[in-house]
């Protein structure tokens, strides 16, 4: 069970897990919210992390055809190296893979990189992406925090 020992904040919220989608009851009110898909294993192992995220692009992304299938082949022949290298101990073989991936992505999606919230898909008509844009924000958001993590952020 995932949720708050006291019910949450100001003792409104139920939670139970169901599927793969986590419900919160808000005044009664069931809503549902994101989960992360990707387990961090303590201690933090790179080589486990890009596992799982190789697993979630290749099966959640593919089969929601966020991602076309010339990308997805590329993409996971560079995590399929940098798991190589984690597991080698090859730290800078590993960034560099890493920084591949996410300028791969930053081609598709210049601003993959950027926090914001505004949607400017309306303002010009743009040719199509190979990858959708939020799918292109969560891999980036994953290989950057793998990236820290390995450096030695903990931020």
């Amino acid at each position: 069970m995932i949720g708050f020992s006291d019910e949450g904040p100001r003792r409104k919220m139920a939670h139970y897990l169901e599927g793969d989608f986590f419900f919160a009851h808000i005044d009664g009110v069931p809503r549902v919210a994101a989960v992360p898909r990707i387990p961090l294993p303590a201690p933090f192992n790179a080589a486990v992390v890009l596992g799982s995220i190789k697993q979630h692009v290749k099966t959640d992304m593919a089969s929601m055809q966020l991602i076309d299938s010339a990308l997805l082949a590329l993409i996971d022949r560079g995590l399929t190296q940098a798991i190589a290298a984690a597991q080698g101990g090859n730290t800078p073989s590993l960034l560099h893979e890493i920084k591949s991936l996410r300028k791969l992505l930053k081609q598709e999606h210049a601003d993959v990189d950027k926090d914001d919230d505004g949607d400017d898909d309306d303002k010009e008509r743009k040719p199509k992406s190979r990858i959708d844009k939020l799918a292109a924000r969560v891999l980036d958001f994953d290989l950057k925090y793998v990236e820290k993590r390995v450096k030695g952020d903990k931020d």
